[in-house]
């Protein structure tokens, strides 16, 4: 899961996880 040519996997983790919790959240609030 590494974009935009970022070499540390864990900072991309880091992002997809806050992305990914940033959809859930805007999902919940629309419900």
């Amino acid at each position: 899961a590494v974009k935009e040519g970022e070499l540390e996997p864990d900072v991309a983790a880091e992002k997809v996880t806050g992305e990914e919790r940033k959809k859930k959240h805007l999902e919940l609030e629309e419900l």
